[in-house]
Order: C-alpha cells, then structure tokens, then sequence
C-alpha cells in the first residue's frame, strides 16, 4: 500500500560488504505477537532486543526527551472532562449526542525521516524454507517504538486544535466532507428535531454567537477522536461533523492526498459496521458507556461480568501472585471513576499491596478487611449494572449549601449556612459519651491509652455527622456542598476516600 519497502537480504548484504559504513545505520528487530481484541494476535517490532556484539537497541539509543512527552499529559483528563460536560449540560435543554472516529492503523500514518528507515526494519516471515529472504523496511513510525505514542498523540491533538478552529467557520468556508452524508444516513431520524435556526442561515458574525451557546466538546485519546454536542438540529450536528472529519484529514490525509492504496485513515470499519462515527445519545467511549439522555455514566456488561467473576474466584482462592493483584486493584481503581463507592473501599487493597509488593504472592484471609471489601464490591457491581452513575456525582460544582465544622475532646460543633441555595442558618453541637472522651489521645494520656482515638478519627466522624444534619433539612440528591475543616487528615479522607497508610 506504500508504507513499506521490500528489499532482499542479498541486496542489502552486498551494500555492507562496499560501504561498511551503513552498518551503523542498519538494525533488524525481532516480531513479537501480542493479543488483540478483534483477532488472533497484532504483530509489533521488539524494538528492545539488542543487536549482535552487543549493540544497543533501537529503543536504548533513543533519546525520550526529544519526543513531545508533554503531548500525552491530557490523556487521563479526557474521560472525567467528558463526565463534567454533561453533569454540567443543562438537561432541560435536551439530549447530548456523541460520536467518536478511529484512526486506522495510526502509527503507520506517521512518516520519519528517510534516512532512519533500517532502524525499524525487520525479516519478512517466509512462506518456505527455500524463499529468498525479504527485509521489510517501513517508512512510518512502528508498534514497539519507545517515543511513537508522544509523536503520534502530538499529530491527533494538533487535529483536535484544528477542528476547535474549524467548528466557528461559516458553510461556505466549512465544505460539506465525503463522508458526512454516509454518518447522517446511518443516525436514528428521531434523534433530529430540525428545529432552530440553520448554521447556514446565519451570517459569519452570527455564527460564532449562536456556536457560543451550544454545549460541546472536542477530545481525543490517543487515536480516537470524539465530540459531544447538545443538540438534535441535524445542521448543527453537520457543522461538527465537517470541522471534525476536516481537521482529521488536514493531519492523516486519505490516499487521493497521498497517493497510497491502502483505505481512508477514518476507520470505515467502525463507520460502517459498528456505527462508531454515527452520532447517538449513548455511546461507549474509553470503556465506559455514556448516555446523553439522562446524563449518566455506566461500566459495560462484559466489564461487570468480567469484574464480578474475577472477585468471586479471589475470593473462593484466598491467594493470587502479587502481580494478578496489582492488575485487578489497577481495574478497581479505573471503575472507581464512575462508581464513586467502590473508591471509598479502595483502602485496605492499597494497604495490602504496598506490604506485599516484595512478595510473590499475597493472601487474603476470611475476614480480613481486604475480603470484607471486596465482598462489598462484589455486591455493589451487581447494583451498579441496574442503576447507572449520574455525571452530577462525580463533577465537583458550586456549593449550595456551605458548611463550617470543628472537634475536640469534649464534643463537637458545625454550621450550615447559604450558598446559592436557601436556608436559615443552622447550628448544633454535640458532646461525646465518657467512653469517647476517655479514649482520645492527649498530651495528658499519651503512651497511656493503647489504639486510642486520634483527633484526626474525631474530625473525620464530625464530617459524617455534618452531613447528616444536612440531609435532616433538605433534599442532598445531585446537590454539592463544601465544608470548612482545619484537620489535613480529615480533608485529605474525604476528599481521596481511601488512605495508603
């Protein structure tokens, strides 16, 4: 398709034999296999074998800061943005409508410079033992490659700038794109109300005000570019369509550009077949399935299953390698990202896995905090698989109502007062039972009382009792609140949910 060269070991051996000094520029890597979701296996180059005499690796000789590193700093920012914009999309003003667009074989759209293409090269597989031996030589930036994620994602970011620009461009400036009517004819028609003003309607200077008021957003992760847009008039969704097929077309041009053979960087795949490029109101976008109705965030069947199954055999073996463990806390730790619970039962697997992180293999026994809560884990996927997450619980907001508290030995006090709610300003006070006084560590007592209470655990039980006092006056659902507390430890808990030590 025009992204590689094939050249025949001989031709290249004799090359060497003449000019020795190729040799330097020349490095033939393995092929390793890796799993991949859709078939058997993706071939990538071990850039990190070394050559013959020791010669250094593709990888070892490579210079990382170089690379544009900075490029892939917003890649963990781009589900919870995706989250706030629709705890923060009004739902009165309707159903918020998302599509993604993949890029095909995104690093081989990457050219490098000429004069590096034998640092990727390797031996084509042969059909035969008697097959004249084949260098691939490719002209495009290779799976394996240390630096290929920052140059890549630096390519796609420029693209998600570009389609930023794009979006405010009135029609005669913004073209209609090949593929548009392709997207449109593939939508559900119930989704487009054809209400409102047309883009095309509207003057230049008009367009931008009107774009202004319409909720939107441009992401991309790595090669998967996505856009979100409150709206179901079919010209504004035409409007982001085009700015974003445009501006993924001015970085990865398609092959009328390049003169390659191969297909369109846009997957058609996941336009045609699985309906990715189409905009709807749900979506699975990074693992997770968004839905634009009723603003909520939810794990997948498959995820859930798989979580739920992984769990029970933990728990029915009491026992993994230290590296199974450390997998399945990584997973745990990813859907705590919309299941806000799972985060405050995170804890005691942290506590676990930072004792045992020098050890093989790890135990969990009966009882133990780490069983008690993944037992509650466990339960809780099975509720979340019926009830998705709202996007309000996880965004932090302005706070309705602002709340003051403090503790001492003795007792314990708060207030509640407006914020951009209402409500009388409310006090109370609380003094504790002896059997809590006596067992708080103090100057007096210290080294006296054994597993005593810290003023930090007063802190924190006077942060539970704030908001239990909150949800006596008014309705807490969807609602954020801020508390003042002058205990580090107590805000840190509350804010983490988990504590390492």
């Amino acid at each position: 398709q025009g992204f590689v060269k094939l050249v025949p070991w001989k031709q290249i051996r004799s090359d060497l034999v003449a000019n020795p000094e190729l040799l330097k520029g020349v490095k033939i890597s393995p092929i390793a296999a890796i799993p991949h979701k859709s078939r058997q296996f993706r071939m990538i180059l071990d850039l990190s074998a070394k050559g013959r005499h020791g010669r250094p690796s593709v990888n070892e000789s490579t210079v990382r800061e170089l690379a544009p590193q900075h490029a892939m700093a917003e890649l963990g920012n781009v589900l919870p943005r995706c989250v706030q914009m629709l705890a923060e999309a009004d739902e009165a003003n309707g159903p918020v409508l998302m599509m993604c667009a993949d890029i095909k074989d995104g690093f081989w759209r990457m050219k490098h410079q000429h004069d590096q293409d034998m640092e990727f090269a390797y031996v084509l597989p042969a059909v035969s033992p008697d097959e004249e031996p084949m260098l691939v030589v490719p002209s495009a930036l290779q799976m394996g490659y240390t630096n290929s994620p920052p140059y890549f994602c630096a390519a796609t970011e420029t693209g998600r700038d570009v389609a930023e620009w794009m979006r405010v461009l009135p029609p005669p400036e913004l073209e209609p794109h090949d593929m548009e009517d392709a997207i449109f004819d593939l939508v559900d028609p119930t989704l487009l109300s054809g209400e409102g003003a047309h883009p095309e309607d509207w003057s230049p200077e008009e367009l931008k005000d009107h774009l202004k008021d319409i909720q939107y957003l441009f992401e991309v992760y790595i090669d998967d570019y996505i856009a979100l847009v409150q709206s179901t008039d079919e010209a504004v969704l035409r409007q982001h369509t085009r700015a974003l097929l445009h501006a993924i077309h001015s970085i990865f041009p398609p092959p009328s550009v390049t003169g390659h053979t191969g297909e369109d960087p846009i997957s058609q795949k996941k336009l045609l077949k699985e309906g990715d490029v189409v905009w709807a109101t749900r979506k699975r976008i990074l693992g997770w399935i968004l839905d634009g109705v009723n603003h909520t965030i939810e794990l997948p069947e498959d995820k859930i299953s798989n979580m739920t199954e992984t769990i029970t055999k933990l728990l029915r073996r009491k026992h993994c390698s230290s590296q199974e463990f450390q997998s399945i806390v990584g997973k745990l730790t990813h859907a705590s990202i919309g299941i806000p619970v799972v985060k405050g039962l995170m804890a005691p697997l942290f506590q676990l896995m930072h004792a045992t992180q020098s050890q093989p293999t790890i135990q969990i026994h009966e009882n133990s905090p780490q069983h008690l809560a993944l037992q509650d884990m466990h339960t809780i996927f099975k509720v979340v698989a019926k009830h998705p997450t709202h996007c309000k619980q996880l965004v932090p907001g302005y706070p309705k109502y602002i709340g003051y508290l403090d503790a001492c030995k003795w007792g314990a006090g708060g207030v509640w007062l407006a914020g951009h709610g209402k409500l009388h300003p409310i006090v109370w006070r609380i003094k504790w039972p002896p059997s809590i006084s006596a067992w708080v560590i103090s100057e007096a007592n210290k080294g006296k009382v054994k597993n005593g209470i810290t003023i930090n655990n007063l802190e924190m039980a006077v942060m539970l009792i704030q908001f239990l006092v909150l949800e006596k006056l008014v309705d807490t659902k969807h609602i954020h609140v801020a508390m003042w507390c002058d205990n580090t430890s107590a805000v840190s808990w509350t804010w983490c949910m988990s504590s390492r030590s």
